[in-house]
């Protein structure tokens, strides 16, 4: 069992570790030409500080990952969307549900939900909306191959 210091110590260490290993990443880019002295210099060392910034951030974004569960959830209430916004004829309880559903979705997102293709006949199946999609871009059907 590690005491507290012990513990601060392996962190830091750890810390260090991943700082060598950015500075190294960044070390080989660099300006040739050293610390900025005139225009074209500090423009070079800017563009330098802008990427690696950017590469930074980039990183960053590529670590967030999206659950199984958060997808599925998400498909479902397309599907629950869909259903409500093709039903002829809603009730007030559906109506309201279709208000709320509404609320949480970006325009894009409704927009959207609202063309998704209507699957039709065989596309019904597991392929769903894209494959009547697909039939429609594709000139109705396939043509052997």
């Amino acid at each position: 069992l590690l005491s507290e210091a012990q513990w601060r110590c392996v962190l830091r260490l750890l810390q260090f570790g991943t700082n060598v290993r950015r500075w190294l990443a960044f070390w080989r880019r660099r300006p040739a030409e050293g610390w900025p002295t005139d225009g074209s210099s500090a423009r070079a060392w800017w563009r330098y500080a802008c990427t690696c910034v950017a590469e930074e951030e980039a990183k960053r974004v590529c670590r967030f990952r999206i659950r199984w569960e958060e997808i599925a959830a998400r498909r479902a209430l397309r599907q629950r969307y869909v259903k409500l916004w093709r039903s002829n004829f809603r009730s007030r309880a559906q109506s309201e549900e279709l208000l709320c559903i509404e609320d949480t979705l970006r325009v894009q997102e409704i927009l959207l939900f609202r063309s998704w293709p209507e699957a039709t006949g065989a596309a019904a199946g597991a392929a769903g909306g894209l494959a009547a999609l697909w039939n429609k871009v594709a000139g109705g059907g396939s043509s052997g191959g």
